[in-house]
């Protein structure tokens, strides 16, 4: 059973696409998104924050925001307060979860580009949503078919977007997997 991100990609996650909600522009997702972000060491909060150091200048609007009970659901996303509005970033599944909206089409259509999704949204609406890639290691197709040769079933399970699982696979040779797999499902399917 392998995961996905640094295990059978490289783990170096950059932001592919920002996809703002109309009356946001690109900049603002990213600068709100890794102000949410700020101290994880997790893959997808360093793409973030990468990509927002690269087009947000420090002292920018938003960086002297008021964030509040910031709160972190392992593999499914984060929760805050921020300027006294609820806001959420994270899957497409928890953020309408947690804000109870209904994500406009256009969001929901971008899992059809098979990258990790992210959604930022907050009790007004959905702001954005970033795309995030990674690439496969070069050692991973030569590694499930030298253990599918020596009889063993290989399964790819990961909590990242279904569409992004499944390219993955696909390029290393996987024909089993999972995803949007949250920690306690990869426990249970582990054991």
């Amino acid at each position: 059973v392998f995961d996905k991100t640094g295990t059978l990609t490289t783990g170096k996650l950059r932001v592919d696409a920002v996809e703002p909600q109309p009356g946001w522009s690109a900049d603002a997702v990213l600068a709100v998104a890794a102000l949410l972000e700020r101290g994880s060491e997790h893959p997808i909060a360093a793409a973030i924050s990468r990509a927002a150091a690269a087009v947000v200048p420090p002292g920018a609007p938003g960086n002297e925001a008021r964030l509040a009970d910031l709160r972190n659901v392992p593999g499914r996303g984060l929760t805050a307060t921020l300027n006294d509005e609820r806001i959420a970033l994270g899957s497409p599944g928890f953020v309408s979860e947690q804000l109870g909206l209904a994500l406009p089409e256009a969001v929901v259509a971008l899992a059809a580009r098979e990258r990790t999704l992210v959604v930022l949204a907050g009790e007004s609406g959905v702001r954005g949503a970033i795309l995030l890639d990674d690439s496969l290691r070069a050692t991973s197709p030569a590694l499930v078919a030298g253990l599918r040769r020596a009889g063993k079933r290989v399964l790819l399970l990961s909590g990242d977007e279904p569409g992004a699982v499944r390219r993955i696979a696909a390029a290393a040779g996987i024909a089993e997997w999972e995803g949007s797999a949250s920690p306690e499902r990869k426990v249970a399917r582990v054991r």
